[in-house]
């Protein structure tokens, strides 16, 4: 096991005091190895939205931009697990980048999100 491995495999108890610690103290060094560990979750949920007309080099930083806005949001005395609430912040920051910056004709947001929900499903 590589020294990555063992970060991104650490125990759910130790991942919530890391994220404790960092709430205490808003150690930029935690939280980027807070970020580090998670980019995995980060390259799979921008690989989701792949072939949409967009690099996948600038979905992974928009993801990566989303990831790093839930780690500085969590809340780990609620009891959530971290990938449970970063899931749906990344996937909004993903959505929402597809919303400002794909549209040259400005659309109700509600639209454009049908729009992206029907091309996902017809495929590339």
């Amino acid at each position: 096991m590589t020294g990555n491995e063992a970060v991104r495999t650490a125990p759910a108890d130790e991942l919530r005091r890391e994220f404790i610690e960092y709430r205490r103290t808003g150690d930029r060094k935690l939280r980027n190895a807070l970020v580090e560990r998670h980019v995995p979750l980060a390259e799979h949920l921008a690989r989701r939205f792949a072939g949409r007309s967009e690099r996948q080099d600038d979905l992974t930083q928009v993801a990566l931009l989303g990831l790093l806005k839930a780690v500085e949001r969590f809340e780990p005395e609620r009891g959530l697990a971290f990938s449970t609430f970063a899931t749906p912040t990344i996937l909004g920051e993903l959505k929402r980048h597809f919303r400002d910056a794909g549209w040259s004709v400005r659309m109700p947001r509600q639209l454009q999100e049908h729009v992206l929900e029907v091309t996902k499903c017809l495929g590339p």
